[in-house]
């Protein structure tokens, strides 16, 4: 963690505070590196004093000049002094990795072989909760089969074609059902007292071929 700015020596010294924010996540067990820069003639200064609080600087040979100088701070966050970073992270092949699990969107030719964490290691590849599980049936397996469409045929007035009329054989074992059934095709609609649609007469006809 850092801090930067700027602050003007008066009378050849001055002292500057941290931020509130800044100084309360500082570690007191490392301490704070603070460079400072005069932006103008001068003797050169130096750090008088660097605490977590702040520090204060002074010109040197006891100097009183106004010059403003920058300054820029750099401490440990408290908790984190001795980072451990990923194995994955210091191993001599980890660009190599990256680069096999992250894919460059303008590539179209290829895919990336993804990248997971589990248990404190980086893995290259898909994670198992994303792969097909081979124990779960296929959809073809569960998805019902249809039935075959009965060949039956019924108008508004309610006349229905026998099943298993269709065909030579068919027909005449059903002969007296289908004569029925196109006899109901002639009658009006009950529903609406007017003789059935053309679309109820083309099927009378298709029934009638059937006796032939």
């Amino acid at each position: 963690m850092q801090t930067s700015g700027y602050a003007t020596l008066s009378g050849g010294k001055v002292s500057i505070d941290f931020d509130p924010a800044f100084a309360a996540a500082l570690s007191t067990e490392s301490p704070v590196v603070v460079t400072v820069t005069p932006t103008g003639s001068s003797n050169g200064v130096y750090l008088a004093e660097v605490s977590g609080k702040g520090f204060k600087v002074a010109e040197n040979n006891d100097g009183k000049s106004s010059v403003t100088i920058s300054y820029i701070a750099i401490g440990k966050r408290a908790g984190y002094e001795n980072p451990n970073l990923p194995r994955e992270v210091i191993s001599s092949d980890y660009n190599q990795n990256l680069a096999r699990g992250l894919h460059n969107d303008a590539d179209t030719q290829t895919n990336g072989e993804g990248l997971y964490y589990e248990g404190g290691n980086l893995v290259v590849g898909k994670h198992a909760s994303t792969l097909p599980d081979p124990n779960k049936p296929s959809e073809e397996s569960v998805r019902p089969k249809p039935s075959v469409p009965a060949e039956n045929a019924q108008n508004s007035g309610g006349g229905v074609m026998p099943s298993g009329a269709a065909g030579p054989k068919g027909a005449a074992q059903n002969a007296p059902k289908v004569k029925k059934a196109i006899e109901d095709f002639s009658k009006p609609s009950p529903a609406y007292g007017k003789p059935v649609t053309k679309a109820a007469t083309d099927v009378k006809l298709r029934m009638e071929e059937f006796l032939k």
